[in-house]
């Protein structure tokens, strides 16, 4: 069975606002946010839907986000990531209006003309 990556990214997306979402609520000043949480979102979608990754697609994509994480926390080692609140809410808003993009794209069937 072949994985809808569409259906991937939307829940990724999904993923991500709730966790920003969520740090802005508990922040004081800035939002700060942690790495390991945000590589927790790209692993969220495997436990939902399993049955439909082959294999070795999953390997790699397990592969590319460990390879992307070390490098994050490396990054997050030397620079801290943290946003203010108006950085936050525009980043927000785009993620949201990717999700709609997404979802409009899935459901419409575009990506049946997109692969043609």
């Amino acid at each position: 069975m072949k994985m809808d990556w569409f259906k991937y990214t939307r829940h990724v997306l999904v993923w991500l606002v709730s966790t920003l979402f969520f740090f802005t609520i508990i922040s004081a000043d800035y939002v700060d946010v942690q790495v390991a949480t945000l590589v927790a979102c790209l692993f969220a979608p495997f436990l939902f839907e399993p049955s439909s990754i082959k294999p070795k697609t999953k390997w790699t994509i397990d592969l590319a986000i460990v390879v992307t994480s070390i490098f994050a926390i490396l990054f997050t080692q030397t620079y801290r990531i943290a946003f203010t609140y108006s950085e936050i809410t525009y980043l927000l808003i785009s993620l949201i209006v990717l999700i709609f993009v997404d979802s409009v794209i899935s459901h419409k069937g575009f990506t049946k003309k997109i692969v043609k």
